[in-house]
Formats: structure tokens, C-alpha cells, sequence
């Protein structure tokens, strides 16, 4: 008879060949060099956040001084008014005087109010690109204007590798290329195939 037989399967295949094209090679190379542009492009989109921050940071505080300069340039003119009503009223000077010291002041008075509302929006675009609500959000009104930091007159070239936009294009042209040469190798080893058949 027969004699029984144990068969057990362990469901596993395993293959493994070697890379003579260098197709898996070119394959790791090209996704090395992606994920480093992604690295890069988020570093690019970061520095862009925060470039976004610094402009809108000094533009309210730019507004901001130009509210301080017309609320001092408003209490003159209210001053000014003042003083030419009195005149008129006095006989030593024309109607036209009060008329015009009025215009002036309610000009300046509409200017301030713009100054107003360009910081408060301002405040609101800060708010949102730091993730906060405007509610919650407010910065504390500054006397003077900040300091930007110095940039040397003359930058080497060098900088501009330093830039994410820019390591992020070499990082995907190098992807690309590592990509290209996988498909080139890919179609060798195809036809060295084919030859040997």
C-alpha cells in the first residue's frame, strides 16, 4: 500500500532576482529623490507662510503709524476749525475759511477711519494664517514701526541653493531623470530578453 503523507504549505513566495539593469536601483533612486522634493516643497511652502506673516505683520504696523500720524494731524485740523469759526463769527474772516477748515477736517477724519480699517484686516489676515479666529485674536498697537532685519547689499549665489523652491526643481529633475533611466533599462533588459529567446 500506500504510506501516508504529511504536506503542510506555508503560503509564502518569495522571489528575488538580480538587478543586472539596475531597474531596482532606479527605482529606489527615483523615490529617494521625490521624497526629498516633497521635503523641499514643504520647506518652500512654509518659508512662503511665514514670508506671508512678515508682510502682513509690517503692513498693520505701517497702517497702524499712519492712524497715530492722522488722529495727531486730526486734532490740529479739529483745532484749526475751531478757531476759524470763531474768526467768522467775529467778522475777521470769510465763510469760505470755515467751509474749507470743515473739508479739511472731515477728509483727514475719512482717512483715519481707512487707516482703521485697513489695520483691523490686517489683523484679520494675521489671525487667519495663524490659524486663529479674528475674535480671538488681537495684537497690542505699537508706537513705531518694526525694524526690518539687514540684508547684505551684495548676496553670493550660493544662496539660491539654499532656497526650497529651487533644491525642490533639482530634486525633481533628478527623480525624473533617475526614472527615465529605470524606463531606458527597463526596455534593455526587455529586449536582451527577447534576444536570448
Amino acid at each position: 500500500g500506500s504510506s501516508p503523507t504529511n504536506s503542510q504549505s506555508l503560503g509564502l513566495n518569495a522571489s528575488w532576482e538580480v538587478d543586472l539593469w539596475g531597474r531596482v536601483a532606479g527605482s529606489v533612486d527615483a523615490a529617494q529623490a521625490s521624497a526629498q522634493a516633497s521635503n523641499a516643497d514643504l520647506a518652500a511652502a512654509r518659508l512662503s507662510l511665514q514670508a506671508l506673516v512678515a508682510q502682513s505683520y509690517f503692513a498693520l504696523r505701517a497702517a497702524e503709524v499712519q492712524e497715530q500720524l492722522l488722529a495727531s494731524t486730526l486734532a490740529a485740523y479739529d483745532e484749526s476749525r475751531t478757531l476759524t469759526r470763531n474768526r467768522v463769527q467775529a467778522g475777521v474772516a470769510p465763510p469760505s475759511d470755515a467751509d474749507q477748515a470743515e473739508s479739511q477736517y472731515q477728509s483727514t477724519r475719512a482717512q483715519r477711519l481707512d487707516a482703521q480699517a485697513t489695520r483691523a484686516q490686517w489683523e484679520h489676515a494675521l489671525a487667519a494664517l495663524g490659524g486663529e479666529a479674528p475674535a480671538h485674536f488681537a495684537l497690542a498697537p505699537s508706537a513705531q514701526l518694526p525694524r526690518p532685519p539687514a540684508v547684505p547689499l551684495a548676496l553670493p549665489a550660493e544662496l539660491l541653493q539654499r532656497r526650497p523652491d529651487i533644491a525642490a526643481a533639482q530634486l525633481n529633475v533628478a527623480a525624473a531623470r533617475a526614472s527615465r533611466m529605470r524606463g531606458s533599462q527597463v526596455r534593455r533588459s526587455a529586449t536582451s530578453s527577447a534576444c536570448s529567446v
